[in-house]
């Protein structure tokens, strides 16, 4: 093999010789994300704070996190409180479960 003729540095063909695992995935740095998805965030956080716009900020954060699966929502559910997280994620579930009855 190339590792045992030498052509590689020792350690250099670990990572593609052992399958990703969990543990891998977990520690790997998040996907970068672009000035413009992060503006587009921002405003649906902003949509979701608004009295208004809750229901509509809601669907639009779960058509992103869909259009977007590598872009980390963490970040800025961090900057809201418990509460609010909370309501976020049950907002999200509602929306997911009345587009499946939608779609069957």
């Amino acid at each position: 093999t190339p590792a045992a003729a030498g052509r590689w540095p020792a350690g250099g063909g670990d990572v593609e010789m052992h399958p990703a695992t969990p543990t891998d995935v977990v520690m790997r740095p998040p996907t970068p994300v672009s000035a413009e998805l992060k503006s587009e965030l921002a405003g649906v956080f902003k949509m979701i704070g608004e009295k208004t716009s809750t229901i509509q900020g809601l669907e639009r954060l779960f058509d992103f996190s869909r259009a977007h699966p590598g872009v980390d929502i963490q970040p800025h559910l961090a900057r809201t409180s418990v509460a609010f997280q909370n309501y976020i994620k049950k907002g999200l579930s509602k929306v997911e479960v009345a587009r499946g009855e939608k779609a069957a």
